[in-house]
């Protein structure tokens, strides 16, 4: 999607939240009349095998550590959510 830099500079103030942006883009582009539909979308998805796994080796690797999500990371991640659960608090 293509914005004006004052459209995109009036949605991305920081004071004004994300919320608001989306209702100020909304309004927009219902004035505008302007309809997005799937077709919109159509061919911009790259269907290739791997696309993840070279995205993240190529792009994501070279600037922070990937660290496993092996089943030691995952028991302690379900003992967490374990503990926060009992307390009310179960995490999103």
């Amino acid at each position: 999607m293509l914005l004006s830099v004052h459209e995109y500079e009036l949605m991305d103030q920081k004071s004004r939240g994300f919320w608001n942006a989306l209702v100020t883009f909304r309004q927009v582009m219902q004035d505008r009349s302007v309809q997005i539909t799937d077709s919109d979308f159509k061919g911009l998805r790259d269907s290739s095998a791997g696309r993840i796994e070279s995205f993240l080796n190529d792009v994501v690797r070279q600037n922070m550590l990937i660290l496993p999500y092996d089943d030691r990371a995952a028991e302690w991640h379900a003992g967490k959510r374990v503990r926060l659960s009992s307390k009310g608090k179960t995490p999103r």
